[in-house]
């Protein structure tokens, strides 16, 4: 059966503007968590960790690593078939910005759950069903696993295992990570469960 995917008519009319700190404005994760105390990364990112034993280091090295692969895969812009397929916002010219590590917040909520087959974290956060349909999943409802909220804030499991997806979206302002070369940079630097980088 073909599936017809809509865009949404906000997606492309009625986004704010760009602002210094702002390179994504969508929010897929409603409701959204609360921020309470956060600490900071040695290169400054503030980091809410719900009191759970966080490697802040671990977090400094998944995001400077999503953000070269970005640079090294689109030195000069990211392709206008691929902006359309990425839905990327179409006021902007796919000319990627360096991350400003300052406008950027990081939630891990403590309230993670596993997986139906425990193989992977989910936020307690409804997601489409027809996401989960496409990856042959079903079950207990479809959540997501990583997101933005409030326009800066990025939102992932202990384990940060989805955290190069959001990053992703926030720096190229686009609604869809896994196309093309963006996949590369999107795909985990960490495993699952554990959070152990798995980087070379």
């Amino acid at each position: 059966m073909t599936r017809i995917l809509l865009i949404p008519f906000f997606l492309i009319s009625c986004m704010p503007e760009i602002t210094e700190c702002t390179n994504f404005s969508d929010n897929n994760i409603y409701p959204a968590y609360e921020i309470n105390d956060t600490q900071f990364t040695p290169s400054g990112i503030a980091v809410d960790t719900s009191g759970q034993d966080i490697n802040l280091e671990t977090v400094d090295t998944v995001v400077d690593d999503v953000e070269a692969c970005l640079f090294e895969q689109y030195p000069e812009r990211i392709p206008q078939d691929v902006m359309e397929e990425a839905w990327c916002r179409n006021d902007w010219e796919g000319k990627i910005r360096p991350l400003d590590r300052s406008c950027i917040t990081i939630k891990i909520p403590d309230t993670c759950t596993l997986s139906e087959d425990g193989t992977q974290y989910l936020l307690d956060r409804d997601a489409p069903e027809y996401l989960c349909e496409e990856k042959g999943l079903s079950g207990k409802g479809c959540s997501w696993r990583s997101g933005i909220q409030d326009g800066e804030t990025i939102v992932t499991c202990p384990d940060l295992y989805m955290l190069p997806d959001p990053i992703v979206r926030y720096m190229t302002t686009c609604y869809v990570a896994w196309v093309d070369k963006l996949e590369t940079c999107a795909n985990p630097r960490t495993k699952a469960l554990t959070g152990e980088l798995k980087l070379p």
